[in-house]
C-alpha cells in the first residue's frame, strides 16, 4: 500500500516540478524582453508570487494524496485494490489512445531535439564566419546577441508548438489547444518584433560607421554627414514604429478587445511618427538646399559671404519654423481635428496673454530663442552683463549659473543681454604680466615663448603655444606685457592660473624682477618725539 501512496505523490511531484521549470524558463526569457512588460522589477514580483502559488498548490497537492489515502485507510479499504478498481473503470481505448499519444508526443520531442541541434550547430558555425570574416563592419558583440536571441526564438517556439501538438495528441479539449497556439501566435510577433528593434538598431549604426568612414571619399556621401544627427531621432523613431506595430498585432487577437478601433489608433499615431521623421529630414534637406544656393558662387568677396554666412541662420530658421507649423497642423489633421477654430482661437489667447504678461512673454521668447539657436548649452562658460559662470540649467523662463566662486546666478531669459561664450571652438587665455622698467624685452619675450612650449606640454588643453601679443600699457611701476593662450572650451581660467604659476618661476629664475607696490613713511617732529619718549622696552 505504501507503494501507490509514494507513486501517487512522485506524481504530483512531477507535475508541479514541470510547471516550476517552466516558469523559471519563461523568466529567463521574459526578461531578455523586458521592453514588453512593465518593468524587470515588477516582473520579478510577480514571478515569486506565481513560484509561491505552485509551491502552495504543490503542498496541497501532497495534503489531498495524504488526506484522501487516510480516508480510506479510516473507511478500511484497500488502497491498491481500491486504485485498481478505479483504473479499471476506465475504457481500455482510452489506454489505447494514451499510449498512442504518449508515443506521437515523444518521437515528436525526439525529432525537435535533433532538428533544435541540427539548427544550432548551423547557426553556431554561421555566427563565427561572420565573427571572423573581415569584411563583415559588424561587432562580434552585436553579431553574437543577434544569433542569441534568434536562438532563443527556435528554441521557445518550438517547445510552445510541441504543447500544443502534445496536448492534440492527447486528446485535451479543442479550446484549450487553440489556446495554447494562439499565445502561440503572439510569442511569435513579440520576439519578432524584438528581433527587429535590435536589427534596426545594428543597421542604423553599421550606416552611421560606414557614413563616417566613406563620408570623406565620396561627394554624395559628404552631405549625408549632415544627417548623423538624426540617426538617434530615428532609431527612437523605428523602436517606437516596431513595438506599435507588434502590440497592436497582439491585441487584436484578444477577444475582449474587438470593440476598441486597436488598427485605427495605431495608424494614427504611425502617421503622426511618419510626420515628425519626415519633418526632421525636411529641415535638414532644406538646410543644405539654403547653405548650397547662397554660397554656391566662390567669387564672393569676404565681406559678401559674411553677410550671406549672417543671413543663413535666419532663413534656416524661418523654414524650420514652418515645417514645424506644417507637421503640426498634420498631426491635427491625422487625429481627425480641424486646425482652423484652434488657431483662431490661439490667435486671441496670445494677443489677451501677450498684452497682460509682457515680462513673461518676453521670458518665454527668448528662451525658446536661446535653446533654438544654440546661443549656450549646458556646462557652456559664458558672461552676461550679469553674471559668469557655468550654465547648470536652462528652461523657457530661466537660466541658471553657477560661479566659479560657488555661488549660483539665476537669471531671467529676457534680462540676459550680451552673451559671451567662451565654449565655442577654442578660447584665448589672456595673462598681463608686468615686468620692472629697466628688464631687457627681448630676453623677457623669450623666457615667456619658452614658458608657453612647456604650457602646451603639460596641458592637454592647450591647443598652441603661449605667444606675446606686445606691450600692452605703461603702468605706475611696471611695464605690462600681455600674453594670450589657445586652449580649448571652456578652459581659460585653469590654463591661466598655469601660466601665471610658470612665468613666475621662469623670471625667478632667469633674474627678471616682477615690480610691486613699496610705501615709505615719513614721520614728522611731533611723531619723533612721542617715539623718542617712549621706553626702550616698548
Amino acid at each position: 500500500m505504501p507503494g501507490v501512496v509514494i507513486l501517487e505523490l512522485a506524481l504530483v511531484f512531477c507535475c508541479f516540478y514541470t510547471l516550476k521549470e517552466f516558469i523559471e524558463k519563461g523568466h529567463n526569457y521574459a526578461c531578455s524582453l523586458k521592453w514588453l512588460w512593465w518593468g524587470e522589477k515588477h516582473l520579478g514580483i510577480f514571478i515569486r508570487n506565481l513560484q509561491t502559488l505552485v509551491k502552495i498548490l504543490s503542498i496541497l497537492g501532497y495534503l489531498t494524496v495524504l488526506g484522501f489515502n487516510g480516508f480510506l485507510l479510516s473507511q478500511g479499504e484497500n488502497i491498491r485494490i481500491y486504485t485498481a478498481n478505479l483504473l479499471l473503470q476506465v475504457p481500455q481505448d482510452f489506454w489505447v489512445n494514451l499510449a498512442g499519444g504518449l508515443l506521437k508526443t515523444l518521437l515528436s520531442v525526439i525529432l525537435a531535439v535533433i532538428l533544435l541541434n541540427v539548427i544550432k550547430r548551423s547557426l553556431n558555425e554561421t555566427r563565427d564566419q561572420l565573427n571572423t570574416n573581415p569584411n563583415v563592419s559588424i561587432k562580434a558583440r552585436d553579431i553574437n546577441k543577434i544569433f542569441k536571441t534568434v536562438n532563443n526564438f527556435i528554441y521557445t517556439t518550438t517547445t510552445i508548438f510541441l504543447i500544443g501538438l502534445g496536448g492534440k495528441f492527447l486528446f485535451l479539449p479543442e479550446s484549450l489547444i487553440n489556446k495554447i497556439y494562439g499565445f502561440l501566435h503572439i510569442y511569435i510577433l513579440l520576439a519578432l518584433g524584438n528581433l527587429l528593434v535590435k536589427l534596426s538598431s545594428i543597421c542604423l549604426e553599421m550606416l552611421n560607421r560606414g557614413v563616417q568612414q566613406y563620408g570623406d571619399r565620396h561627394q554624395l556621401l559628404i552631405y549625408s554627414l549632415r544627417f548623423q544627427n538624426l540617426l538617434p531621432l530615428y532609431k527612437q523613431c523605428l523602436k517606437l514604429v516596431i513595438y506599435l506595430s507588434t502590440w497592436s498585432l497582439v491585441l487584436v487577437q484578444l477577444p475582449f478587445l474587438q470593440t476598441i478601433p486597436i488598427y485605427s489608433l495605431a495608424v494614427a499615431i504611425l502617421k503622426m511618427i511618419a510626420i515628425v521623421m519626415l519633418t526632421a529630414l525636411l529641415i535638414e534637406v532644406m538646410n543644405i538646399v539654403i547653405e548650397t544656393l547662397l554660397l554656391k558662387d566662390h567669387d564672393l568677396t569676404d565681406i559678401e559671404r559674411n553677410k550671406r554666412l549672417t543671413f543663413i541662420p535666419i532663413v534656416e530658421n524661418m523654414a524650420r519654423y514652418l515645417m514645424y507649423f506644417g507637421a503640426g497642423v498634420s498631426v491635427l489633421f491625422t487625429v481627425n481635428i480641424d486646425p482652423t477654430p484652434i488657431l483662431a482661437g490661439a490667435g486671441i489667447v496670445g494677443l489677451a496673454v501677450g498684452l497682460g504678461a509682457q515680462n513673461l512673454v518676453n521670458d518665454l521668447l527668448n528662451g525658446f530663442a536661446i535653446l533654438l539657436n544654440n546661443y549656450y548649452l549646458v556646462g557652456d562658460f559664458i558672461e552676461t552683463d550679469t553674471a559668469e559662470g557655468v550654465v547648470e540649467e536652462i528652461d523657457l523662463r530661466v537660466t541658471r549659473i553657477r560661479h566659479p566662486s560657488g555661488k549660483q546666478f539665476i537669471v531671467r531669459n529676457g534680462d540676459v543681454g550680451k552673451i559671451v561664450n567662451y565654449s565655442k571652438e577654442y578660447v584665448y587665455a589672456v595673462v598681463l604680466v608686468g615686468v620692472a622698467y629697466h628688464s631687457n624685452l627681448d630676453h623677457v619675450y623669450t623666457v615667456i615663448q619658452e614658458v608657453g612650449q612647456k604650457v602646451m606640454a603639460l596641458s592637454e588643453e592647450v591647443l598652441e603655444p603661449t605667444t606675446v601679443s606686445g606691450l600692452n600699457d605703461f603702468g605706475e611701476s611696471d611695464l605690462v606685457i600681455r600674453t594670450s593662450t589657445k586652449v580649448k572650451p571652456g578652459q581659460h581660467l585653469v590654463v591661466s592660473r598655469l601660466v601665471r604659476k610658470l612665468i613666475k618661476e621662469a623670471f625667478d629664475r632667469e633674474g627678471i624682477e616682477i615690480p610691486f607696490a613699496q610705501r615709505v613713511l615719513t614721520w614728522g617732529p611731533e611723531a619723533e618725539a612721542i617715539i623718542n619718549a617712549l621706553p626702550p622696552n616698548k
